[in-house]
């Protein structure tokens, strides 16, 4: 959405109406009322009355003129139609609300592109995703904390820290347990998420503070997700674009370097083979070799929907526990809704 659009569309409620819109793609940096010794340059938004301008536009290619209809027949030559993006109010709105307004929403944009910079910047001094999540936790002056499809975590913030303990939990475990993912998917606002970049507020079952989720994708696929912890400072004072934005780098960020996404090799194999990743009998062999899995052996896979799984005590890992008391030798990981759990048949109680 273009800068121009976004202003229109916080302006709906002054009923503007575009006469013509240039091709020019000036930067627009200010709002200014029009006066009689304005200086007029193509980087502003001008704002007055159709009067105080008929027949007195600059020859400056490209000026975006906000104007209160106070002319009947107000009527501009061919030339200043096509040289200049008009938009008029009716005869009744209010000036200095309509300067307000404008210069506010030009305001949060200069603020997004300072963010934006500073984002990158971060980035770019220091190339890894624990440099740019310190980044954008300062910007939104809460911890963050970054998790895959498979709930494990790859970065968290350390400059704005939390002693919530469920935070802190899946930090120190490196993995989100299987009963957290079950109480994260059930909630009603992740169940209703967009399937974009969209943040969304929502509750903790096991804390008092709120979180702001963003999902991460790279092209269609969703690859993860970004939580702010509302420990800090409130979530509804950052413009949602930034945590659009953030979302965007740290999706560069995890494509680039998939190795991020697992804690173990065995995940990290199995997770590639129920995706499709595998290209070969050899290419998998030479994978297992460093791994506990043998190449030539006897597995069965369990698949488990934890979206049905609603008795637990979210503090403890009673499922996984479960499955290793169960299994001789399992291993098992959360892949598209499902723990899937693969078992070594010749270990079988």
């Amino acid at each position: 959405m273009s800068l121009f659009t976004q202003v229109l569309t916080n302006l709906e409620e002054f009923s503007p109406r575009v006469i013509t819109e240039t091709p020019f793609n000036h930067a627009l940096n200010h709002v200014y009322p029009i006066q009689m010794d304005t200086k007029f340059s193509s980087n502003t938004i001008y704002v007055g009355y159709a009067s105080q301008i008929t027949n007195k536009l600059p020859f400056t290619n490209g000026l975006t003129l906000f104007l209160i209809d106070d002319v009947e027949d107000f009527q501009l030559s061919t030339d200043h139609v096509q040289q200049h993006t008009l938009v008029f109010f009716p005869f009744q709105t209010d000036i200095r609300k309509l300067i307000a307004r404008t210069q506010k929403v030009i305001d949060q944009h200069l603020t997004q592109l300072r963010d934006a910079y500073t984002l990158f910047q971060a980035y770019l001094d220091q190339p890894d995703i624990m440099a740019a999540l310190d980044a954008a936790s300062i910007l939104i002056k809460n911890p963050m904390i970054v998790l895959d499809t498979s709930f494990n975590v790859l970065a968290y913030s350390q400059t704005y820290v939390t002693e919530d303990a469920q935070w802190l939990e899946n930090i120190t475990r490196g993995y989100c347990s299987y009963e957290y993912i079950a109480g994260f998917l059930n909630i009603a606002e992740v169940r209703n998420s967009p399937e974009n970049i969209d943040p969304f507020f929502t509750i903790c079952y096991t804390s008092p503070f709120r979180r702001c989720v963003t999902k991460i994708y790279h092209g269609e696929k969703h690859i993860g997700y970004a939580i702010a912890i509302e420990s800090h400072n409130s979530l509804e004072k950052v413009n949602g674009q930034i945590y659009q934005l953030v979302s965007q780098l740290l999706s560069q960020i995890i494509h680039t370097n998939q190795q991020l996404s697992f804690n173990k090799a065995i995940d990290r194999i199995l997770i590639d083979c129920l995706a499709g990743k595998v290209s070969s009998r050899k290419h998998l062999q030479d994978r297992l070799k460093d791994t506990q899995l043998e190449p030539v052996s006897s597995y069965y896979l369990l698949a488990i929907d934890v979206t049905f799984y609603k008795i637990f005590d979210i503090g403890n890992e009673q499922l996984r526990e479960h499955l290793n008391k169960l299994f001789n030798q399992a291993w098992s990981v959360f892949y598209q809704e499902y723990v899937v759990v693969l078992i070594d048949a010749k270990r079988l109680n």
